[in-house]
């Protein structure tokens, strides 16, 4: 990590505090968080695993990042920079001028 114009930068780690602290403040989870290394990732006997993939739950760049494209939006659709999937249903409300409880882009900790 490191900080870059006031901002803490986690470089191939996007929104790496944000993410830990969530899952450690949800209801169900534990007060431990561990992520796989790139290219590797925890497995249960019994189950599969993505072979040169993806997976859910790692905090890099490469399992966390997707693209976004959105087609007919209005002019006062409100984007961000860099969208989250957590940004997708506040997107989608804005789009279509339905109220919802936060803007796409806006801290969801």
């Amino acid at each position: 990590m490191s900080i870059e114009g006031g901002e803490v930068r986690c470089g191939s780690y996007p929104n790496a505090l944000e993410r830990v602290a969530n899952g450690v403040d949800h209801p169900r989870g534990g007060r431990m968080w561990i992520t796989a290394h790139p290219g590797c990732e925890f497995s249960i006997p019994g189950q599969g695993v993505h072979a040169r993939a993806g997976s859910h739950g790692t905090l890099h760049a490469l399992d966390s990042l997707v693209p976004l494209l959105v087609s007919g939006a209005p002019p006062h659709s409100d984007f961000t920079v860099t969208p989250r999937i957590v940004d997708a249903a506040a997107l989608a409300a804005a789009i279509l001028d339905i109220p919802f409880d936060r803007r796409p882009g806006e801290n969801h900790g």
